[in-house]
């Protein structure tokens, strides 16, 4: 508009009546011009937003409904619950081998004189080293509190084994029995 504005030659008497038509029409033209440039560009913008829109139309329509959302909410909880129990069942017998193992260790060769005893024994040091009060305290140290003093629980290694029976032994030479009593000839004496 400025360079129209001073190509005018403005008289003494101001400007004309074509000089005013052409100023108007001029303003009418960068206006249009301004206002075609400014719809051009809210166009685009309002087809670009309505780009986005379709698109998160398209999402939404895929994605799944409140209900199956519940579902999907549920199964992740279940999931989770048995991944959960699944990991302490693992931890819980890791924590098992491991005391069993250290137990094992503890008791060492020690001959019980039955399953049962031998069993028992574990169990009670397995007990005792989960105990609070027996923090710090080895699994040996505590197998060897439990059988300090008892009896009866271990074989005996001073068992005679190659020891004839006295049922089978033959009566003593030159000595009178009785009928039916046999000595063992380790008890046989000759004075």
């Amino acid at each position: 508009m400025k360079d129209y504005l001073e190509k005018l030659e403005i008289g003494e008497e101001g400007l004309t009546k074509d000089q005013i038509k052409g100023i108007i029409a001029e303003a009418s033209k960068m206006t249009t011009n301004e206002v075609n440039k400014i719809k051009n560009e809210l166009e685009k913008e309002i087809a670009e937003k309505d780009e986005v829109i379709k698109s998160l139309n398209e999402d939404i329509k895929k994605s799944p409904s409140a209900d199956e959302l519940e579902n999907l909410k549920s199964k992740i909880a279940d999931y989770e619950t048995k991944e959960k129990e699944r990991k302490e069942q693992e931890d819980k017998k890791i924590f098992e081998e491991n005391l069993n193992k250290n137990v094992l260790e503890a008791i060492g060769d020690a001959e019980f004189v039955n399953e049962r005893t031998k069993n028992a024994i574990i169990n009670e040091v397995k007990t005792a080293l989960q105990d609070k009060a027996n923090v710090g305290k080895s699994a040996k140290d505590i197998f060897e509190t439990i059988t300090k003093d008892s009896t009866d629980i271990f074989k005996n290694k001073n068992e005679l084994k190659d020891m004839p029976d006295i049922q089978e032994s033959k009566p003593a030479e030159g000595k009178s029995t009785s009928e039916g009593i046999k000595i063992n000839p380790m008890f046989k004496t000759d004075f």
